[in-house]
């Protein structure tokens, strides 16, 4: 039996990758509000760890959203 691979249209790739961003984003955000709130309330050091870990993920998701935005110009 033979493979039939379905291709994305653009839209249905679109709005995939906007599901996937969204989510990352949100949990970039919740990283760095939980980690402040740890910061201020109970251990310096494992908020900013936290927070630094929230940083992170944002960062992937500006990598993320530069390398689409230079693959939709191609």
């Amino acid at each position: 039996m033979a493979d039939k691979k379905r291709h994305l249209t653009r839209q249905e790739e679109f709005e995939l990758m906007k599901a996937m961003i969204d989510k990352l984003l949100w949990v970039g955000v919740f990283f760095l509000v939980f980690g402040a709130v740890e910061m201020v309330l109970k251990d310096f050091l494992l908020g900013f760890f936290i927070a630094l870990s929230g940083c992170v993920i944002m960062l992937l998701f500006v990598w993320i959203l530069t390398r689409e935005f230079e693959y939709a110009k191609r």
